[in-house]
């Protein structure tokens, strides 16, 4: 049930269903081509356990919610007895709700940034503490070395919705403030950091919902960034089962912090990711060659090549996993032949099928080259240890 819904004189009333995090009401001014255009709005909204932002605004004007098929962008600035608020990209999808026994207008609306809510007159920041809903998360309760912050992730609650027929898990991310040169900003890259290395070992969107800055000595929060997540998983997308040794290993010993600040990194996390909540294989041999080629030619950047040496017809897949091969010297020999290129890229990149192979040899041929990212991926950052191989019946193991 949507917060329209639920609209009763003016006011919102959320519903016990929507286990609601975070409740806000606030007096704000909206700007649109960086201009204000109506002050003295009233806005009410909500952040539930399902991952989204709702949003709810009353005017007096009309505001419209697209133009040439695209939608407008608005911007919110407001604020509350203690809080100022920032919304910097807002869509009203659709046109406003206006029953006849309201004054004003009602809108619906889509925050597509992060809202910003900070304490008037900020004090010092003492502790960091995250909160986070997913309906599957391997560790209970544990502690974290990364980037000189001892982080504590715990379970803190439990939660179940009917509506969605799942149960969804709080996980709470504690750490104390590191008072970087940039405050609050070098927390906030930090902590994009840190999900995307968690979004990889669990093979989803592992995004943290709200962040909040706290000051010990008045007991009160000072800032919150809120961001709309949806995440969806199973055990069976974690690159280190639920094994907690080999996440810390894999998170404290080796260089994937420093590493994912690069955006090759962060686009082959985000395929890795697509690919594995993606059922349609055609579409995941895709997308995984795309990331694997990205990701050598990126490497091979890095080893002294130049981007112009790296491009040509004779220039493809297989040629650059021979060029890293000639660096590394692990790769086994079966994944450099020709076949890769002949029976698979050029036919689906050509005519969007593989005709070479049933259905069994297209997934497990995808699992190997699957398995193969991977394994570039901690070569690269200097991980050891063993992970799932899905072209091994899903065992721990190495592929080199």
């Amino acid at each position: 049930m949507s917060l329209v819904d639920n609209i009763h004189k003016g006011k919102i009333k959320f519903t016990k269903e929507q286990f609601s995090l975070l409740d806000f009401s606030f007096i704000g001014d909206l700007y649109f081509d960086n201009k204000c255009i109506v002050n003295n709005i009233h806005f009410e909204g909500n952040y539930g356990i399902t991952g989204i932002i709702e949003l709810i605004m009353y005017c007096d004007i009309e505001i419209i919610p697209s133009k040439d098929g695209k939608f407008n962008y608005y911007k919110i600035i407001g604020f509350d007895d203690d809080y100022t608020y920032e919304i910097e990209k807002v869509i009203f999808p659709s046109n406003y709700f206006n029953p006849n026994k309201y004054s004003k207008n009602v809108y619906y609306g889509n925050p597509s940034s992060s809202i910003n809510i900070s304490k008037k007159n900020n004090s010092d920041i003492d502790y960091v503490v995250c909160d986070c809903i997913c309906n599957n998360f391997p560790v209970l309760s544990d502690n974290f070395l990364i980037d000189g912050r001892d982080i504590n992730i715990i379970h803190n609650r439990n939660y179940s919705n009917e509506e969605f027929i799942k149960s969804f898990l709080g996980v709470s991310i504690r750490y104390k403030y590191s008072g970087g040169e940039h405050g609050i900003e070098d927390e906030i890259s930090f902590h994009n950091d840190f999900e995307l290395i968690l979004s990889f070992m669990l093979g989803y969107d592992f995004g943290i919902s709200i962040c909040k800055f706290i000051n010990l000595n008045s007991n009160s929060v000072e800032t919150y960034i809120i961001r709309e997540r949806k995440s969806n998983c199973n055990t069976s997308q974690f690159i280190f089962s639920d094994d907690i040794v080999k996440m810390r290993d894999f998170v404290e010993n080796s260089s994937i912090f420093s590493k994912v600040k690069n955006l090759y990194y962060k686009d082959t996390i985000n395929a890795l990711i697509k690919i594995i909540n993606e059922s349609d294989v055609l579409i995941n041999w895709a997308v995984l060659i795309i990331a694997l080629e990205r990701f050598l030619t990126n490497l091979l950047i890095e080893n002294g090549y130049k981007k112009e040496e790296l491009i040509g017809d004779s220039k493809n897949l297989v040629y650059k996993l021979k060029k890293i091969n000639g660096i590394i010297k692990k790769i086994p020999c079966k994944f450099t032949d020709n076949k890769l290129i002949n029976d698979y890229r050029n036919p689906l990149f050509h005519s969007g099928e593989v005709f070479a192979a049933n259905i069994d040899e297209l997934v497990n041929f995808f699992f190997l080259y699957l398995d193969l990212l991977y394994a570039l991926i901690f070569d690269n950052v200097g991980y050891t240890g063993n992970y799932i191989l899905r072209s091994n019946d899903w065992k721990f193991g190495k592929l080199f």
